[in-house]
């Protein structure tokens, strides 16, 4: 019988143990995750035509209606067709963070072979030129591969 006390005891003592340990591990983990929080400030869309847009994320507020976007946050209000929008993204500079594979941007040479993709990166195939390629894709921005340098095409 003191056999079994002992036992029970020792049990609930390790118990007790286990539980404070993992209190204070899950304290120090949330601890940990507030301390490595990237604060995205920003909200960066970049048009058709390249431009960028840059709004604070503070008290931001977007609707959508009859194709536009409609953002509103402390700095104003501010309306883009949702055909203008060629990306948008959350970012911690106003300028936002482009792919390195569109950073090098450069003219196309017209004639030559062309291989396109989306702005996710996905191949859309090769191409005899690039009117062969705006003339058989849809509406939208791409980028284009040509030479070893890259190109956005809009086509409308």
């Amino acid at each position: 019988m003191k056999r079994k006390k002992k036992l029970l005891v020792l049990t609930a003592l390790c118990m007790w143990t286990a539980s404070l340990w993992a209190q204070e591990t899950g304290d120090n983990a949330s601890e940990e995750s507030v301390t490595n929080e990237t604060n995205y400030d920003y909200l960066v869309f970049t048009t058709s035509d390249g431009n960028l847009l840059s709004l604070t994320v503070s008290e931001l507020e977007m609707t959508f209606s009859n194709g536009s976007l409609t953002a509103v946050n402390t700095d104003g209000t501010y309306t883009l067709t949702l055909s203008e929008i060629a990306s948008m993204q959350f970012s911690t500079t106003q300028e936002g963070t482009l792919p390195d594979a569109i950073r090098c941007v450069s003219q196309p040479v017209m004639a030559d072979a062309v291989e396109m993709f989306t702005l996710s990166g996905i191949s859309l195939g090769v191409f005899s030129n690039v009117a062969a390629a705006e003339a058989s894709l849809p509406r939208g921005v791409y980028v284009g591969k040509q030479q070893g340098s890259t190109f956005k095409l809009s086509v409308k």
